[in-house]
């Protein structure tokens, strides 16, 4: 009978508060992003805005 070594954590390894802060950072700049989004939208022609996000990218 073989036993399947341990694995040693990696960097790929975090810890769950760690994975918390990183996915809040990634929603928050989601967030900010469609708001950038709605404003370029609001205050635009749908042409204008659509070449605005463009730009953005």
């Amino acid at each position: 009978m073989t036993v399947a070594p341990a694995e040693t954590p990696g960097p790929q390894s975090i810890g769950r508060s760690q994975y918390l802060f990183l996915l809040a950072q990634l929603l928050l700049e989601k967030m900010m992003k469609l708001g950038v989004y709605t404003a370029i939208l609001h205050d635009r022609d749908l042409p204008e805005a659509l070449d605005a996000l463009v730009e953005l990218g």
